[in-house]
């Protein structure tokens, strides 16, 4: 208990500053009722709580308020996360023994709902360039109708897909289009600054994680059947809740589902005004890095965009810090310092504020990279060599340091965090792309299901794994991505790259002490 209670410890003795989700930011943006009530609340199935597997009059309410807020048909609670969601989704459209046109780089419980409900994949390029899709549409056509699209957007990057082309080829065809946006459940309520809603994009069903932008506790997610969906009666009540009882805990929180209310509350109330405010402080921010070899990519003002609509999250902050050693490094300069990011990878690093994030914090987030810069460039690792660290990676003074001593207890040593050079994080992108590009002899080969029988694999080194049916799916993290289903393989060509991956610090889920679980 102690060890797992240490973050809390930390967290309330101050010097911490997240910029990560949950968007509640560690309770403080709950009103203090809230936080009090939160423990009397986490009580299930009981007459005074309800229950949200068959909801009585009051969750059904704070659903109809949520439907109300997000502009659908119908909303749904969901106290499981996302990836139950997914799964309740999926289990919709396609349904069991369906298909479903994904791209390859899906989230995990994508590939777990299909392998649980034995859904093919049908794999879209990564443009969605509407020839292609119809023509794999065509190619795939099946006569039973059990079919769907699914679409992710906006990504972990903020980037947001234009559904219009997509969603327009799927009502003529009579497919339901399934977003999931789980990163996007902020953008119905800033509509000059945010990319067009999933929920008003064309779609038919939408998937929202509340936890990650707004104040709701984590795993709160909705489910939400859009107004204008031409199978909105398909998707009723009795399916739904019959899906959930299935794929969610005969137990689900009241205390996730109070928080999720209040999510509501806040952000139809209040939203607007805190993305704006979140959104001016980001790039201000940005302003502050422009001489210091930061690329940022997002937020961007609205002038950038071309089209009139936005193209990513006004309130994530993505920079591009391969000219300054890289994400790793950078992330562990900044966790000296009190400050922790959401995501950092060989190439970017990624903020996500919460809408009560004080304005102190972006200061210091500033201060801290402006600092990081000036390091970085004073130890002159300016990244033209092979690797920034050497050709063994140990060229002592192109590692990154914590920074000067302070109270987080860090005490500025030199760590083995290396710096990455410009080349090596080009070379982790061109390895990313290619891994994430189907084999031609994996075409039409991935089959979810495999993944339900481990009894039947058999865990071999990757250099006699290659070109066997892989039985788990292959996601390399960061920042998540499947870069491999259950049936496909990894050629002999590939493994240099597995290899180098490893070395970058990057790992792959489903290969494990260099090996991978295979068919025979």
């Amino acid at each position: 208990m102690e060890r797992l209670a240490a973050p809390e410890r930390r967290r309330n003795s101050g010097g911490y500053i997240g910029f990560h989700m949950p968007g509640h930011r560690g309770g403080h943006d709950f009103p203090p009722e809230l936080r009090t009530a939160l423990s009397a609340l986490d009580i299930t199935e009981i007459s005074a709580s309800d229950d949200l597997n068959a909801p009585g009059p009051a969750l059904r309410a704070a659903a109809h308020l949520a439907a109300e807020a997000w502009q659908t048909e119908r909303s749904y609670f969901i106290t499981t996360g996302s990836s139950t969601t997914i799964k309740v989704m999926l289990a919709l459209a396609p349904g069991p023994d369906g298909r479903l046109f994904c791209s390859r780089a899906v989230h995990q419980s994508v590939i777990h709902a299909a392998a649980l409900l034995n859904i093919r994949p049908v794999f879209l390029p990564d443009d969605l360039n509407l020839e292609t899709t119809t023509a794999l549409l065509s190619a795939h056509h099946d006569e039973s109708g059990r079919s769907a699209f699914l679409i992710t957007s906006p990504d972990y990057y903020g980037r947001v897909v234009d559904l219009r082309g997509i969603a327009s080829l799927a009502e003529r065809e009579r497919i339901p289009l399934l977003i999931d946006a789980a990163h996007g459940a902020h953008f119905n309520f800033a509509p000059d600054l945010a990319p067009p809603p999933a929920t008003a994009s064309g779609a038919d069903l939408i998937v929202h994680s509340l936890h990650k932008t707004l104040p709701a506790l984590t795993p709160a997610s909705l489910l939400h059947v859009a107004s204008n969906s031409l199978f909105a009666a398909d998707f009723d009540d009795e399916k739904i809740y019959h899906y959930l009882r299935i794929f969610q805990t005969s137990s689900p929180s009241l205390m996730v589902a109070a928080s999720m209310d209040y999510a509501r509350y806040y952000v139809s109330n209040h939203g607007g005004a805190a993305i704006a405010r979140v959104h001016e402080e980001l790039l201000e921010l940005n302003r502050s890095l422009h001489d210091y070899g930061y690329i940022p990519e997002g937020p961007l003002p609205r002038s950038a965009y071309p089209s009139g609509l936005a193209e990513r999250d006004p309130i994530r902050l993505v920079l591009d810090c391969s000219c300054l050693g890289g994400g790793f490094a950078m992330a562990h300069y900044l966790e000296s310092k009190g400050i922790y990011c959401e995501l950092a990878e060989p190439r970017r690093i990624v903020f996500l504020p919460s809408l009560g994030q004080p304005a102190e914090d972006f200061r210091a987030l500033g201060k801290a990279l402006r600092e990081y810069a000036e390091q970085f460039q004073r130890k002159g690792c300016n990244g033209d060599s092979k690797n920034a660290n050497g050709g063994d990676g140990k060229n002592g003074n192109c590692y990154g340091d914590s920074g000067s001593s302070n109270d987080n207890g860090n005490d500025g040593v030199e760590t083995d965090i290396p710096y990455l050079s410009r080349r090596d994080i080009d070379e982790i992108d061109q390895i990313y792309v290619s891994m994430r590009e189907m084999p031609a002899d994996c075409e039409g080969r991935a089959e979810p299901h495999l993944m339900l029988n481990l009894a039947a694999a058999t865990a071999l080194p990757l250099s006699q794994a290659v070109n066997r049916r892989l039985a788990t799916p292959l996601i390399i993290r960061p920042p998540g991505l499947a870069c491999r289903w259950p049936g496909e393989h990894i050629n002999a060509d590939e493994l240099p790259a597995l290899t180098e991956l490893h070395r970058f610090f990057v790992q792959i889920d489903g290969i494990t002490s260099g090996s991978a679980r295979v068919l025979l």
